[in-house]
């Protein structure tokens, strides 16, 4: 069965993953603030979340073997490699330079989000090969985080 574009967007804003940034951008853009006790409550779930969503990542990815094509080759060149360069030269074009432009590059040389792995293996949608590009992209990252880093100490006045 085949969904609209507009049937297709509504399902995604009803994902928690889409809204809930969203949500916060637009308490965040009004002022709003939280009492204290949320604050920190969120902070500390803030700061606990990146080695969560690894640990989950590998659980997810554990039964998956890893196989690199053409296709996982192309998504980490363009989403190492090809993304950063946009985004560089997209900042430079809107005027940003210093240290907001180099935080804004530093941006895109992040590697893959474990969230495109999690969403695909949990729909068994592009389920392979979203796993592999993101462990290749992790991977790689190594070498393109290390780069990204030595161009936003240039860019710096």
């Amino acid at each position: 069965h085949k969904i609209s574009l507009i049937e297709a967007l509504l399902n995604a804003v009803k994902q928690p993953l889409v809204f809930l940034p969203i949500a916060g951008a637009c308490l965040a853009a009004l002022g709003v603030t939280l009492p204290h006790l949320a604050a920190s409550a969120v902070d500390q779930i803030g700061a606990a979340a990146g080695g969560v969503a690894l640990f989950a990542l590998g659980l997810t990815l554990s039964g998956i073997p890893i196989q690199f094509s053409s296709e996982v080759t192309f998504n980490v060149f363009v989403k190492n490699v090809i993304q950063p360069v946009i985004i560089f030269g997209s900042a430079w074009a809107l005027g940003l330079r210093g240290g907001l432009l180099a935080q804004t590059f530093l941006l895109g040389v992040l590697p893959t989000a474990t969230e495109v792995s999690a969403i695909a293996v949990s729909r068994n949608i592009y389920r392979d090969e979203a796993a592999d590009s993101t462990i290749a992209s992790v991977l790689i990252s190594a070498i393109t985080i290390s780069a990204g880093v030595a161009v936003a100490f240039m860019v710096q006045p």
